[in-house]
């Protein structure tokens, strides 16, 4: 059977999103037995929990960012609330707020390209900030705002297409899986600053 490379490290994302998922669950059940317990609540155990809800969060997250749809098809729904309760998970730090607008069920594709263009927008946001999505009449809408846009360097000349042979450092990858993912859904992206505004249109 032949397989291209990016659907082998799909696979390969999934897997580990798959393995790590219970273990991470296992810490969080087990800090909630602790309470159970009457164990006083300390700064020492909030921040563990903290962390394991933030682990659990970015699993989900990566798995649908990164990972293969396996026999579920490109186009089976994933609920907005779903995401909304993931992200709230992912950014429990409160560096950046993330609010996901798009309330109705949207095709496991498109959330996957929505979440791998905030996945960038965030990279942007070096100094904190906020991001905001939105989906309006098959439009997706990624804005990002904050103090000193960082939108320089090899991700985003990957990204506008400036220079396709840029070298993605893995912390990155995002921007090298975007593209080939709006290619999928026949999307092109669009780029737009304003100020200290980012856009990331498709």
């Amino acid at each position: 059977m032949h397989m291209t490379e990016d659907k082998l490290a799909s696979l390969i994302g999934s897997r580990i999103c798959h393995d790590l998922i219970s273990p991470i669950g296992a810490v969080t059940n087990g800090l909630e037995l602790l309470e159970l317990t009457g164990l006083p609540p300390s700064p020492e155990m909030e921040l563990i929990n903290q962390s394991a809800q933030s682990a659990a969060a970015r699993v989900k997250y990566y798995r649908l960012a990164f990972g293969d749809f396996g026999r579920i098809d490109a186009t089976h729904p994933v609920r907005g609330t779903e995401i909304v309760t993931i992200l709230e998970g992912v950014f429990i730090s409160g560096r950046i707020e993330a609010n996901w607008h798009v309330t109705e069920d949207k095709s496991r594709a498109e959330m996957k390209a929505a979440l791998l263009a905030l996945m960038c927008a965030e990279v942007a946001l070096g100094k904190g900030g906020r991001i905001d999505v939105t989906s309006q009449d098959g439009m997706w809408n990624v804005d990002a705002k904050g103090p000193k846009l960082m939108l320089e360097g090899d991700p985003w000349d990957f990204l506008s297409g400036r220079n396709p042979d840029a070298q993605v450092e893995p912390a990155a990858v995002q921007f090298a899986v975007l593209p080939g993912v709006l290619q999928q859904l026949g999307r092109t992206l669009d780029i737009v600053t304003s100020g200290d505004v980012l856009t990331l249109r498709f």
